[in-house]
């Protein structure tokens, strides 16, 4: 405790104060933690998915294989070249406060130059799967960015937990109980004060 701590009413009800706003800060820092973990839960069983897409992804890839050596690799190249690529954007979106990316898809890819049916559909499928893993990393990394967070609330109430309100306690306790000395003392100086005074004017009746 630093020795240089003010002796007097108006700073132990300072120092309460400060205890009471610390305590009601960590009260919100937890319920803000807490919120923040139920959304990356969520976000965890989402994610979860990418097993399930890459199961998708590597059916699509052995069809497109296929494909690939059934019309040959020039007139596959020529078919790929028809196709126009997906437009997207990416944008910042608040997720309780926190700043997390958003893929937002603008145009599909246009698959109607492709006069084979069957590339047509392989094509479109391949997108499904593509957006989808797109959508999928921009949820991972919106967890990794909760994750962080959360990581740095936690930081702050510990901070509050076990260093600056246990401190700050401690010093209200040494200041109530100095003033609690102080007032025994300035106590038995008036009674000591009271009873010179009362001896002497006993004695003053007999002079």
């Amino acid at each position: 405790m630093s020795t240089r701590v003010t002796i007097s009413r108006g700073a132990l009800m300072e120092i309460r104060r400060r205890i009471e706003l610390a305590e009601r800060g960590k009260e919100i820092l937890e319920m803000r933690r807490d919120q923040l973990i139920g959304e990356a839960f969520r976000l965890a069983r989402e994610v979860e998915e990418r097993r399930r897409l890459e199961e998708r992804l590597a059916l699509i890839m052995r069809r497109a294989q296929l494909a690939y050596l059934l019309v040959g690799p020039r007139e596959f190249r020529s078919y790929s070249q028809l196709v126009e690529p997906p437009k997207v954007r990416i944008v910042s979106k608040s997720l309780l406060g926190v700043i997390v990316p958003r893929i937002m898809e603008l145009e599909r890819p246009e698959v109607s130059r492709l006069s084979n049916p069957a590339l047509r559909r392989l094509a479109e499928e391949l997108w499904d799967v593509i957006g989808e893993f797109i959508r999928l990393a921009a949820k991972e990394a919106a967890l990794e960015l909760l994750c962080e967070e959360i990581g740095y609330l936690n930081r702050i109430v510990n901070s509050l937990e076990r260093r600056l309100i246990p401190e700050l306690m401690e010093e209200a306790h040494y200041i109530k109980l100095m003033l609690e000395e102080r007032s025994i003392e300035e106590f038995i100086r008036v009674k000591k004060l009271r009873d010179r005074l009362r001896e002497r004017s006993w004695l003053s009746r007999f002079t």
